[in-house]
């Protein structure tokens, strides 16, 4: 079984589904930073049975969390037949942080000019 452990914020609000094989709830995380070389990890989470509970009161945008779970990716090939990767994780665990955006997810005011 491969299992990933990452750190990440909600970076959509939540989509709760009924399906065949019970409720889940959806949402994309992104993990790192936009500046780092290799840029940012985009990841799609599935919360199934009880986790999918959790995620209908306590995961919204912005929010930091802690997912584990077993990874899956996807190819296709996207509008400029560009082959690409889309990465899922299957939520086991989810901890859900605090309700602000991370230090280095912080807007970046540097550049502003002086008013």
């Amino acid at each position: 079984m491969n299992t990933i452990v990452i750190t990440g914020v909600i970076d959509n609000e939540p989509i709760r589904n009924e399906t065949g094989n019970g409720v889940v709830v959806n949402y994309r995380i992104r993990s790192g930073k936009a500046r780092q070389k290799g840029g940012r990890l985009w990841m799609d989470i599935a919360c199934w049975g009880h986790q999918a509970a959790a995620a209908q009161t306590a995961a919204r945008e912005g929010r930091s969390v802690i997912v584990t779970g077993r990874l899956t990716a996807r190819v296709y090939r996207n509008a400029d037949d560009a082959k690409t990767v889309r990465y899922a994780i299957n939520a086991h665990t989810v901890e859900y942080l605090n309700d602000r955006l991370p230090e280095d997810e912080e807007p970046d005011n540097s550049q502003t000019p002086p008013a």
